[in-house]
């Protein structure tokens, strides 16, 4: 299991490399963006049973992209289930594309974060997430979101060693909102002499 999630780390952090650019005068705001959705999830409750139940979910977070296809974001995942994650994300479609501005994004992403276990305490969380965009302008696009999240418990002797069954299988859709239109999308390509 420990080689598995090295070799997707430095899978990641390699793809997070070679997506860094240099751009001219930007600023702390170029490429951040708060994330607001609503939708349904399937929640199991913390009395130990392996009950699910289906509820309303929402959820807030506020992100950045730290290179071309690379990014973060934090927040908040809330009222049927609620947890708090850090999200580390990769857009396959800006990774593999030499275009500018793209309409779509396909992002995967890994979530850790807080939340509580089957015992009702509060526990480690992963799991796995993704997300499609469709830009409307240059900073607003739609989003679909659907991830997976369960506990990390090392006493657990269940088929999946280490980890609960899901907690949490939220399917969101809401919008992002860039605080800024990307310097790529802003500033023209320099003319040939």
């Amino acid at each position: 299991m420990k080689k598995i999630l090295v070799t997707v780390a430095a899978f990641i952090a390699s793809i997070a490399l070679s997506s860094f650019n240099c751009k001219a005068q930007s600023s702390f705001f170029d490429d951040t963006f708060v994330d607001a959705g609503i939708g349904t999830n399937i929640g199991r409750g913390t009395d130990g049973k392996a009950n699910y139940s289906l509820g309303i979910g929402t959820e807030l977070y506020v992100g950045k992209w730290v290179g071309r296809s690379f990014g973060v974001r934090a927040g908040w995942h809330g009222i049927s289930t609620n947890y708090a994650t850090l999200d580390v994300m990769v857009d396959w479609l800006k990774a593999v594309s030499k275009a500018e501005n793209l309409r779509l994004g396909a992002i995967l992403y890994i979530p850790l974060g807080i939340g509580p276990n089957s015992e009702g305490n509060i526990a480690f969380l992963t799991g796995l997430g993704a997300q499609l965009s469709v830009k409307i302008t240059d900073r607003l696009s739609l989003l679909f979101d659907n991830k997976f999240i369960t506990p990390f418990n090392p006493k657990n002797t269940g088929k999946i060693p280490f980890f609960e069954l899901p907690k949490s299988l939220p399917l969101t859709i809401g919008i992002r909102y860039s605080f800024s239109v990307p310097v790529s999308a802003s500033v023209p390509a320099p003319k040939e002499l």
